[in-house]
């Protein structure tokens, strides 16, 4: 096996005779016109003498890798050698029925798979065993649509920018026919909508949550302890609470206090020397 896909099906054609990719810069989507099973069945009556894709997709999510990601596949024609391929089902299974040009759009399924797919693919990690000069090595493939075909272009795109009339000028040819509206309008509105924001925000680094320190424990009898002093005016008496007695508001001396008394006046002390002066000098009147 070669440079496979985890989570997809490997399935090759055949014995190997396409050349070698350049590089990998785009990752494009293509429509079926036709099941899994029959796709399947038409790309090996040729092998990798015929046409191929990288990947085939049906319509429950289920994909199968034809093509090692080292080689070339015959989807794409003049971008062959720098696009990576993949195939999607619209009939079959659970998909309407439909003609000309009123593709369904992917399944719940298919859309899922398809942004794990674009997720590992644009990763840099995924291209470790590259060329060290491709692009792809560095830095993976750009988490964004490509405006058009042209050579320069990286990132994710649909079969009919290369296709004429939608072909820009300048931008490489992906295939022969003209007119082929592949992968349909509403494949392509999920694909800007829902999948490519998907995929952009699975590339985003993810912040650590800020962990806040635990709280300082206290201990009786420690300096840095804090201690209020309570003076009750109508009882003259003083009172006092220590932090491990916080939420129980049973001073240390033993009495009840009644926070709610018009008299009483609370002052932070903040060590228990302090304290423990202020006990001796504080005058009850």
């Amino acid at each position: 096996m070669g440079l496979a896909l985890p989570g997809t099906t490997w399935s090759p054609l055949g014995p190997q005779t396409e050349p070698k990719m350049l590089s990998h810069d785009i990752i494009c989507l293509h429509t079926m016109v036709g099941s899994l099973k029959g796709t399947d069945s038409y790309f090996r009556q040729n092998g990798y003498g015929g046409t191929e894709s990288h990947f085939g997709m049906g319509g429950n999510g289920h994909t199968i890798q034809w093509q090692d990601l080292a080689y070339q596949a015959d989807a794409n024609n003049e971008g062959n050698d720098r696009v990576i391929s993949i195939e999607t089902a619209d009939k079959g299974e659970t998909f309407p029925v439909w003609t000309g040009s009123n593709v369904p759009p992917w399944t719940d399924a298919q859309v899922n798979k398809i942004i794990d797919m674009l997720d590992d693919m644009c990763r840099p990690a995924f291209h470790a065993n590259c060329p060290a000069t491709w692009d792809c090595h560095k830095v993976g493939i750009p988490r964004v649509l490509v405006p058009d075909t042209k050579p320069a272009r990286r990132g994710i795109g649909y079969h009919r920018q290369g296709v004429d009339p939608w072909r820009v000028e300048g931008g490489e040819s992906w295939s022969l026919a003209y007119g082929k509206v592949c992968p349909g309008d509403k494949r392509i509105n999920q694909l800007t909508a829902v999948i490519l924001p998907a995929v952009l925000k699975l590339g985003q680094p993810v912040t650590p949550p800020v962990v806040q320190p635990p709280p300082k424990p206290t201990v009786p009898g420690k300096d840095d302890e804090m201690f209020t002093l309570f003076y009750d005016q109508q009882a003259k008496q003083y009172y006092f609470m220590t932090p491990w007695f916080a939420g129980k508001l049973t001073p240390s001396e033993g009495y009840n206090i009644d926070l709610n008394s018009p008299g009483l006046v609370a002052v932070l002390v903040p060590t228990t020397a302090a304290m423990a002066k202020i006990l001796k000098k504080a005058p009850v009147t």
